[in-house]
């Protein structure tokens, strides 16, 4: 306790040299307030109740279940092992509640009269009437928690569940344009989601160029979603945190899962290794998309002028678990992903081929283990790479010689976490705990080989930063009163890359107020980040670059608030909720006007950025909930504005981003009928991305230093495209409809059940622009002479698509 003690005033005396006189006053005023409290409980004798919920059929820990102790008004919710742990005075009769959505609730009572463990084993309740009750002090703002069978309910493209894009439904989030996953939450940009898989770090979540993203459902246990007031363990990012878990696997007995679809297909297998102790999860998924391309495949011949192209995507997921006799558990996941594209095709005298690649590797050991009834330590070791490949060649016919272009990227983490969870009092739960990470970045290493050389080949490669950051937190959780819940964190990290070193002080407040049925909220937080993502909007995935933070490029940072109502019917069976928003961004980086981006994502990036930019984004979210026995629908809008401002760019006025949406709504819709059919409904409304159009073009000298101009060539003659803003026109109004049926089978026989699903995307096949190109049209008239104007035309990615699924569990 003296070490604690010492550990917190050493961060609140750092804390202070650097906030006012304001802040330091509040936070001195909380601490003296927790410390108060602390030495009064330290008084009273105090026993623990820590165990963990489980399903009662599988084994697998139950994640987010709810213990409740109704007489004293006070409960927790299980981590992401299942694991509970409670504070109590001793009492001579004690009841409580144990529940999960979908499983029937156990409702026990005991004498207190010692620390003790109780592991609880939920049943699933059948399909009568399922309770969906939960108190109202339990509510979590800023924390989206969906079960994954709810999210796989979404009707998705070509006809496969998406986690990922499952959760722009949701207010504050949404997508760029058709078909990507990359998520923009409260104004902020893909590379500022953290995505963790069992604790590692996932940087690219999309498969075949972003329709479809990286995690296969049939292996995820969990998935959780963080858009603000984020707890002091989670850091590295600006906007969001996305903790993604696996499954464990069934630990009583062998169970398989198949899915066979148009384009899709996998597998999912799982058992005890030692039975109640022990178990695995593997799981395989490849999606075929070369087959839409096979009538190309079947009538290419290598002197044809037809292009040939396909495309592959596959990934894999492991898992292992044992428990050991002292209640320590070891976990081990890998997670292996990759997309495979080739093109051929001839031109004039040559023969052309075009190899992409690119995917994710992860690898994580966890080690969590009780250290005595009221502490808690959590280790863990990860490993994870990104990597991206593109392969040219060229060969010449007729002299049979061959020239070759290969560029890569590719980005590698080491880290190591050490945690400690402390139940203090009945009140005051506390934890600590250090990170470390090792990186290595190479953003683009290029490789030619040419006859036109007078060497055989050419290599060049940007530099290779290898930066090493380590964080140290302390958080605690604080129940003032049976109605207020406070969340107090700081967090100190630390970058350093070559000589140079940055240190970035993190707090974080969350305050929880519950009265009758309505939950408010007051949340504040400061968050760094030292990667960067250059990514061009119109050139796609092999022009976008992972990039550390140097001398030259500062970190990231942001400063969140915001603040929300929560409130639910007496029924319990309707939410509204509405929530708003403010974030500062700094020290962002864009391409400089006018970049030839194929010439500068092969060398010294740093020469070619815009830096020291600056954001800001602010919005209100709203959404309705309805949950019932058979029925769940959810409708979200949000209202927000982003933008963003650089000294050297639209004249160093604010111009809107990208993907500022002002308007943005959802509407879900599962209905599940009694004759085991279930009806799934989306509908999506929202503003259009911003895209930069030129006005015209002329000869001469450029003498406006606001537009954006940038030099062509054309028919020999120098022009200049004058664009007179930074995303100056703003696409249609996007809106589009996808519905499913699904029929559930179930065989008594070998007690297996199956689905056939059949869904359409776009269902009244909306062309909504995915790309705009602007063309010059000149004609010619007896009066007026040559005439030249620019006309625009767009381009839809898709339009109606059906597909069908079937899958097979046993």
């Amino acid at each position: 306790m003296k070490i604690v003690t010492m550990d917190v005033g050493y961060c609140i005396i750092k804390f202070n040299f650097i906030f006012s006189m304001c802040h330091r006053r509040i936070l001195l005023i909380l601490v003296l307030l927790i410390y108060s409290v602390i030495l009064f409980t330290q008084s009273r004798q105090l026993f623990t109740i820590n165990g963990h919920v489980y399903d009662h059929e599988s084994g697998e820990p139950l994640i987010g279940a709810t213990i409740f102790l109704p007489h004293l008004a006070k409960g927790t919710v299980t981590d992401a092992f299942g694991r509970y742990n409670l504070a109590l005075s001793a009492k001579d009769s004690l009841r409580m509640q144990v529940s999960y959505v979908g499983y029937q609730k156990i409702d026990t009572s005991f004498i207190l009269e010692k620390s003790t463990t109780l592991n609880f084993r939920l049943k699933i309740q059948s399909l009568q009437e399922v309770e969906i009750k939960s108190k109202i002090g339990n509510l979590q703002h800023n924390i989206i928690q969906i079960p994954v069978e709810r999210l796989k309910a979404i009707p998705m493209l070509f006809g496969q569940p998406d986690l990922i894009k499952s959760l722009s439904f949701l207010p504050g989030v949404t997508t760029g344009v058709e078909g990507t996953t990359g998520l923009f939450v409260r104004g902020g940009t893909p590379d500022q989601n953290l995505i963790l898989l069992d604790g590692a770090t996932v940087y690219n979540s999309s498969h075949l160029f972003g329709f479809q993203s990286v995690f296969d459902p049939s292996a995820i246990k969990d998935i959780r979603l963080i858009k603000g007031g984020f707890p002091a363990r989670y850091g590295g990012r600006l906007s969001s945190i996305i903790d993604i878990t696996m499954k464990e696997g069934n630990n009583q007995k062998q169970h398989g899962e198949f899915t066979l679809g148009l384009i899709n297909s996998g597998i999912m297998l799982e058992g005890p290794i030692q039975k109640g102790r022990s178990s695995y999860m593997v799981s395989g998924r490849a999606a075929y998309l070369g087959l839409l391309l096979l009538p190309t495949a079947l009538g290419w011949k290598k002197q044809d002028d037809r292009p040939f192209n396909t495309m592959l995507s596959y990934d894999f997921n492991l898992k292992a678990n044992h428990e050991f006799k002292d209640k320590a558990k070891l976990f081990v996941s890998a997670y292996v992903g990759r997309d495979i594209y080739l093109t051929k095709f001839r031109f004039d005298s040559s023969f052309y081929q075009t190899d992409l690649g690119w995917g994710n590797q992860t690898a994580s050991i966890r080690y969590v283990r009780p250290v005595n009834n009221k502490i808690y330590a959590q280790s863990q070791l990860s490993y994870n790479a990104y990597n991206s490949v593109e392969k040219s060649n060229r060969e010449y016919i007729f002299t049979e010689q061959e020239s070759s272009f290969v560029r890569q990227s590719t980005i590698q983490d080491l880290s190591f976490k050490q945690n400690f969870s402390l139940a203090l009092s009945p009140v005051i739960n506390f934890s600590a705990g250090v990170e470390l990470l090792k990186q290595t970045f190479q953003p683009s290493s290029i490789s030619l080989s040419s006859p036109d050389f007078s060497l055989d080949s050419l290599t060049k490669q940007s530099k290779t930063y290898h930066p090493f950051s380590y964080a140290v937190f302390t958080e605690g959780e604080w129940d003032v009163l049976k109605s207020v819940k406070i969340n107090i964190g700081l967090r100190r990290s630390s970058y350093q890359v070559n000589s140079q070193s940055k240190n970035y002080w993190e707090p974080r407040l969350n305050i929880n107020f519950a009265h009758h049925r309505f939950s408010y909220n007051l949340a504040y937080a400061t968050t760094s980040q030292f990667v960067h993502l250059l990514a061009n909007n119109s050139l796609g995935l092999f022009s976008d670059l992972w990039v550390p933070s140097t001398e030259q490029v500062s970190p990231q940072s942001a400063r969140q608030y915001s603040g929300g109502i929560i409130y639910k019917t007496p029924s319990l069976k309707w939410e509204f909720s509405v929530e708003a928003f403010q974030k500062h961004l700094r020290n962002q980086i864009d391409y400089r006007q006018g970049i030839d981006f194929f010439e500068v994502s092969n060398f010294n990036w740093e020469n070619t950025i815009e830096k020291n930019g600056i954001g800001r984004a602010k919005g209100v979210e709203l959404m309705i909930k309805r949950e019932t026995e058979r029925f769940n629908a959810w409708l979200a809008y949000t209202l927000s504005n982003n933008e963003r401002k650089f000294t050297n760019i639209n004249g160093g006025e604010w111009y809107p981003f990208r993907y500022d949406k002002r308007h943005n709504l959802s509407l879900n819709l599962v209905k599940r009928w009694k004759n085991n059919w279930t009806w799934g409904l989306n509908f999506v409304v929202q503003s259009g991305s911003w895209v930069t159009l030129l006005s015209g073009r002329y000869q001469g000298p450029i003498n406006n230093a606001s537009s954006l101009v940038r030099i062509v060539n054309q028919s020999g003659i120098s022009l200049a495209e004058v664009r007179p803003g930074r995303n100056n026109q703003r696409l249609p109004t996007y809106h589009r409809m996808d519905c499913s049926f699904t029929k559930n089978y179930q065989s008594k026989k070998n007690n297996s059940n199956s689905a056939l699903s059949f869904s359409v995307y776009n269902l009244y096949a909306r062309e909504n622009p995915y790309a705009i190109y602007p063309s010059l049209n000149v004609s010619y008239n007896s009066f007026s002479g040559y005439q030249s104007f620019y006309y625009v035309s767009s381009k839809a990615l898709f339009s109606f698509i059906p597909t069908l699924s079937y899958t097979k569990k046993w």
